[in-house]
Protein backbone atom coordinates (compact mmCIF):
# COMPACT_ATOMS: atom_id res chain seq x y z
CA UNK A 1 0.00 0.00 0.00
CA UNK A 2 2.66 2.60 1.31
CA UNK A 3 4.37 1.65 -2.71
CA UNK A 4 0.34 2.73 -4.05
CA UNK A 5 0.93 6.20 -2.23
CA UNK A 6 4.57 6.89 -3.49
CA UNK A 7 3.11 6.16 -7.38
CA UNK A 8 -0.03 7.99 -6.44
CA UNK A 9 2.28 11.42 -6.78
CA UNK A 10 4.19 10.63 -9.48
CA UNK A 11 1.46 9.03 -11.44
CA UNK A 12 -0.37 12.55 -10.76
CA UNK A 13 2.47 14.58 -11.89
CA UNK A 14 2.94 12.28 -15.08
CA UNK A 15 -0.65 12.67 -15.62
CA UNK A 16 -0.19 16.10 -15.32
CA UNK A 17 2.43 16.66 -17.56
CA UNK A 18 0.53 14.62 -20.24
CA UNK A 19 -2.20 16.74 -20.12
CA UNK A 20 0.06 19.98 -20.50
CA UNK A 21 1.82 18.43 -23.30
CA UNK A 22 -1.27 17.39 -24.85
CA UNK A 23 -2.32 21.44 -24.89
CA UNK A 24 0.72 22.46 -26.17
CA UNK A 25 0.78 20.11 -29.12
CA UNK A 26 -3.00 21.56 -29.57
CA UNK A 27 -1.92 25.10 -29.43
CA UNK A 28 0.75 24.22 -31.84
CA UNK A 29 -1.15 22.41 -34.02
CA UNK A 30 -4.16 25.52 -34.38
CA UNK A 31 -0.80 27.98 -34.67
CA UNK A 32 0.22 25.81 -37.35
CA UNK A 33 -3.11 25.82 -38.86
CA UNK A 34 -3.48 29.57 -38.63
CA UNK A 35 -0.15 30.23 -40.57
CA UNK A 36 -1.35 27.81 -43.05
CA UNK A 37 -4.21 29.60 -43.62
CA UNK A 38 -2.77 33.39 -43.52
CA UNK A 39 -0.52 31.69 -46.09
CA UNK A 40 -3.00 30.90 -48.17
CA UNK A 41 -4.96 34.32 -47.75
CA UNK A 42 -1.69 36.01 -48.81
CA UNK A 43 -1.23 33.84 -52.14
CA UNK A 44 -5.01 34.00 -52.91
CA UNK A 45 -4.94 37.70 -52.51
CA UNK A 46 -1.81 38.02 -54.83
CA UNK A 47 -3.04 35.89 -57.39
CA UNK A 48 -6.24 38.29 -57.26
CA UNK A 49 -3.90 40.79 -57.98
CA UNK A 50 -1.68 39.42 -60.55
CA UNK A 51 -5.11 38.51 -62.25
CA UNK A 52 -6.27 42.13 -62.47
CA UNK A 53 -2.89 43.38 -63.43
CA UNK A 54 -3.12 40.96 -66.23
CA UNK A 55 -6.51 41.95 -67.31
CA UNK A 56 -5.10 45.57 -66.90
CA UNK A 57 -2.37 45.21 -69.21
CA UNK A 58 -3.88 43.08 -72.00
CA UNK A 59 -6.38 45.90 -72.29
CA UNK A 60 -3.69 48.62 -72.22
CA UNK A 61 -1.14 46.85 -75.11
CA UNK A 62 -4.57 45.36 -76.75
CA UNK A 63 -4.69 48.23 -79.41
CA UNK A 64 -0.33 48.82 -79.59
CA UNK A 65 -0.60 45.08 -80.17
CA UNK A 66 -3.37 44.82 -82.78
CA UNK A 67 -1.66 48.31 -84.90
CA UNK A 68 2.11 46.21 -85.10
CA UNK A 69 -0.35 43.49 -86.63
CA UNK A 70 -1.96 45.89 -89.09
CA UNK A 71 1.38 47.44 -89.67
CA UNK A 72 3.16 43.94 -89.86
CA UNK A 73 0.95 42.78 -92.35
CA UNK A 74 0.52 45.41 -94.62
CA UNK A 75 4.47 45.59 -94.84
CA UNK A 76 4.16 41.61 -95.62
CA UNK A 77 2.12 42.39 -98.12
CA UNK A 78 3.21 45.26 -100.06
CA UNK A 79 6.85 44.00 -99.45
CA UNK A 80 6.06 41.16 -101.42
CA UNK A 81 5.81 42.45 -104.60
CA UNK A 82 8.33 44.96 -104.32
CA UNK A 83 10.92 41.74 -103.48
CA UNK A 84 9.36 40.25 -106.56
CA UNK A 85 10.28 42.79 -108.87
CA UNK A 86 13.43 44.09 -107.58
CA UNK A 87 14.56 40.30 -108.09
CA UNK A 88 12.78 40.46 -111.61
CA UNK A 89 14.68 43.57 -112.09
CA UNK A 90 17.70 42.15 -111.47
CA UNK A 91 17.60 39.09 -113.43
CA UNK A 92 16.98 41.45 -115.90
CA UNK A 93 19.32 43.52 -115.46
CA UNK A 94 22.08 40.19 -115.29
CA UNK A 95 20.32 39.31 -118.21
CA UNK A 96 20.69 42.54 -120.28
CA UNK A 97 24.41 42.64 -119.08
CA UNK A 98 24.90 39.11 -120.32
CA UNK A 99 23.47 40.13 -123.12
CA UNK A 100 25.42 43.01 -124.02
CA UNK A 101 28.65 41.75 -123.29
CA UNK A 102 28.00 39.01 -125.68
CA UNK A 103 26.59 41.33 -128.38
CA UNK A 104 30.71 43.08 -127.98
CA UNK A 105 32.65 40.06 -127.73
CA UNK A 106 30.47 39.48 -131.10
CA UNK A 107 31.06 43.55 -132.47
CA UNK A 108 35.05 42.79 -130.99
CA UNK A 109 35.38 39.15 -133.34
CA UNK A 110 33.44 40.37 -136.27
CA UNK A 111 35.58 43.85 -136.43
CA UNK A 112 38.99 41.22 -135.84
CA UNK A 113 37.66 39.02 -138.46
CA UNK A 114 37.25 42.08 -141.12
CA UNK A 115 40.36 43.71 -140.39
CA UNK A 116 41.85 40.05 -141.30
CA UNK A 117 40.16 40.25 -144.16
CA UNK A 118 41.37 43.47 -145.69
Amino acid sequence: MSQLVAESPNKARIQQLAEKLAGLQAGLEDEKIQRIDTIEQRLSSLDDRMKAAAAHDDKKYRAMREAVAKVSESWRTSARPERHLRRAKSRSSRSLTADYSLLLKLKFKHEKMQRAVF
